[in-house]
């Protein structure tokens, strides 16, 4: 999958991939955990265990810059619902 990652004037640190979960999202809407394709469902029970296992789990969320944001903010009420607190959106810099 080819995701087209949202530009930010603010996206200057990477992340440490080893040290969080990544979600992304395509802008047609197939949902990736760590590289894996789950459905709504199945990445909340998934965030729900990780968050038992690891308490202060962190989530880097990568969605493709046209996604529709509803798509958007219904993982984000995933998270919530899996109680997931350390969240971070991934962007690329905007290019000069």
């Amino acid at each position: 999958m080819n995701l087209v990652v949202p530009t930010s004037g603010e996206a200057t640190q990477t992340v440490d991939r080893s040290q969080v979960q990544t979600i992304s999202i395509d802008k047609d809407d197939v949902l990736k955990l760590n590289d894996a394709i789950v459905d709504a469902g199945a990445l909340e029970t998934r965030l729900v265990e990780l968050r038992t296992q690891k308490p202060d789990l962190a989530v880097v969320v990568r969605p493709h810059k046209e996604l529709p944001i509803q798509k958007f903010i219904d993982v984000m009420d995933i998270l919530q619902r899996a109680q997931v607190s350390k969240v971070g959106v991934l962007t690329r810099p905007e290019e000069p």
